[in-house]
């Protein structure tokens, strides 16, 4: 494992910027060395600096993923495309021979619509969208948080992790940085890597997924 001291007017720039002139690794570790201090102007006095760990990744590596990405990206795109087409041509036939049998129907019948209410009921408690978040992707996720706590000598921090739409949310018991709005630049770095970590992990797109950050 390869390592550089970086230094940066915050700690989330240092991070960001490290893991961008390393070439975006998959697996990596940040440790804090300096915190940024800054004068009662506001203007940065002594930067950040961190110690950034990382597995160094060939370009013919990378090169080699980015094709495969692009592969499938298309062959997706291209059977998406065939289904649409399909459905479009099933699709009015269909909805035309239902309309008119259920007219039919109901004017036979008036109960019948009270049965057919019933079932669309039933099937809309049936058919409740899922978590889009599997376990395996949520236990991955955990430990990589886990991982960075340990090497910010935080482990101590306790954070819950749980699914909620799109959405993964993790919040700490307690605040990582005593100043919020270092603490939410933070968090939107820490977002931004863990969703390429995880691309790089399992190999797909995580369009319309996200990572969300709070705490105490």
């Amino acid at each position: 494992m390869k390592s550089i001291i970086y230094e940066a007017s915050t700690i989330a720039k240092a991070i960001e910027q490290s893991w961008k002139k390393t070439g975006k690794p998959q697996h990596f570790s940040v440790k804090i060395l300096e915190e940024e201090e800054k004068n009662f102007l506001g203007m940065t006095r002594k930067p950040a600096k961190i110690a950034f760990f990382f597995e160094e990744t060939t370009t013919s590596q990378r090169k080699k993923t980015d094709q495969r990405q692009q592969r499938k990206s298309h062959k997706q795109t291209s059977n998406q495309k065939l289904r649409s087409e399909r459905q479009e041509k099933v699709k009015p036939e269909k909805k035309s021979n239902t309309e008119e049998k259920a007219k039919t129907l109901l004017k036979q019948n008036k109960t019948l619509k009270i049965s057919m209410d019933k079932k669309d009921k039933a099937t809309t408690r049936k058919t409740t969208r899922k978590s889009p978040w599997t376990d395996q992707m949520v236990a991955e996720a955990k430990n990589w948080i886990t991982g960075i706590l340990k090497e910010m000598n935080m482990s101590h921090v306790n954070f819950s992790v749980k699914t909620s739409g799109n959405n993964l949310k993790f919040h700490f018991e307690t605040p990582l940085i005593k100043n919020k709005e270092k603490q939410k630049s933070l968090f939107r770095n820490f977002a931004f890597l863990i969703m390429q970590s995880m691309r790089y992990k399992f190999k797909k797109q995580f369009r319309n997924l996200k990572a969300v950050f709070t705490s105490n």
